[in-house]
């Protein structure tokens, strides 16, 4: 009988250790759950920036490139006085 006692105890001990085992189980599954949306989230967040500063970037140098297009074709020349005596070669602004 103290046997079967026993072996009861055991077998309620070993369901109670289940349980627990099961509701860390879920916990850890939740916490998982929750730490892939914010990587996806962050992943998203990031991957918006990047296009961003690519389109800016790409604006930038077309912009750089338009300025440097027009000074050549056309654009604000320097005036420039040119002297006699080399010693006083001045070029004006």
């Amino acid at each position: 009988m103290a046997d079967r006692k026993i072996i009861t105890e055991e077998l309620e001990s070993l369901n109670t250790l289940k349980e627990m085992a099961e509701s860390y189980e879920e916990i850890a599954a939740t916490q998982m759950q929750k730490i892939k949306d914010s990587v996806l989230k962050t992943r998203d967040y990031l991957t918006g920036i990047s296009d961003v500063f690519v389109d800016l970037k790409a604006s930038y140098q077309r912009e750089v490139k338009d300025l440097l297009a027009r000074r050549k074709n056309g654009g604000k020349s320097l005036p420039t006085l040119l002297q006699k005596n080399p010693k006083l070669l001045m070029v004006a602004f």
